[in-house]
């Protein structure tokens, strides 16, 4: 889905699909989830892109280990200082 990614200031990647904005291209590529077919939380996405693959839900993204900062981006909150300021 990497082709959907909305290139922003420094190293942060948005999706248009799911309006969340990530603080690296990893994190961006990793909130996508490969279905076969809808789940309970592909009704809380518009779109299943064709390759089978939606976005993670915000309780997902948490149990991943991101977490959203008050500015809106998704980021790991265990990098370090450096990192959490891109």
């Amino acid at each position: 889905m990497s082709g959907y990614n909305c290139s922003l200031t420094g190293d942060k990647s948005g999706f248009r699909g799911c309006n969340r904005v990530f603080s690296a291209l990893k994190y961006f590529d990793e909130h996508f989830i490969k279905v076969t077919e809808p789940d309970d939380n592909s009704r809380d996405f518009a779109v299943i892109a064709v390759d089978g693959e939606r976005c993670m839900t915000d309780k997902e993204l948490i149990a991943s280990g991101l977490e959203e900062r008050e500015t809106g981006v998704w980021h790991n909150p265990e990098m370090t200082d450096r990192a959490k300021d891109i």
